[in-house]
């Protein structure tokens, strides 16, 4: 049975960029999957995410191989403001869109097969939203065996 490890960065101005270490179990072999997300943590002066296409962009890599595995153009999710737009179209009574009460979509990992012999993972990411004002997390969701 595989489990599911978080790693998380705030970005805390524009055009940063981190370069960090994800420390792995030393019981788990392989990474079978990565879902990566930025949301947005606090808005000042005026600051929108809707202005930027995306958030920035990510790499991957295991040290040993020294090749990257993962690459990746994150973008930003906020799923209260997705909801709250899905609502502002629905028609409400005896109609067929009566489920209004369902928000969100599911997502999935992006699937691979990485085995490690090491049980650290390097990254590097690049902020490209274009926005001085705007505090957001990248959060990477690791599935392991």
């Amino acid at each position: 049975m595989g489990r599911i490890l978080v790693h998380k960065e705030e970005i805390r101005k524009e055009g940063a960029k981190l370069q960090f270490q994800i420390k792995l179990p030393r019981t788990d072999k392989k990474v079978t999957g990565l879902l990566i997300t930025a949301t947005e943590k606090a808005l000042t002066n005026g600051g929108d995410p809707n202005n930027s296409k995306y958030a920035g962009w990510i790499r991957l890599r295991i040290p040993e191989k020294r090749d990257v595995f993962y690459a990746e153009l994150v973008k930003f999710s906020n799923p209260i403001e997705e909801l709250l737009s899905r609502m502002s179209r629905l028609e409400f009574g005896l109609s067929e869109n009566n489920e209004w009460w369902f928000g969100g979509t599911k997502r999935e990992f992006f699937k691979v097969d990485v085995s490690i012999e090491d049980t650290i993972i390097e990254g590097y990411y690049e902020d490209h939203s274009w926005n001085e004002n705007l505090l957001y997390d990248l959060k990477i969701y690791i599935r392991t065996k």
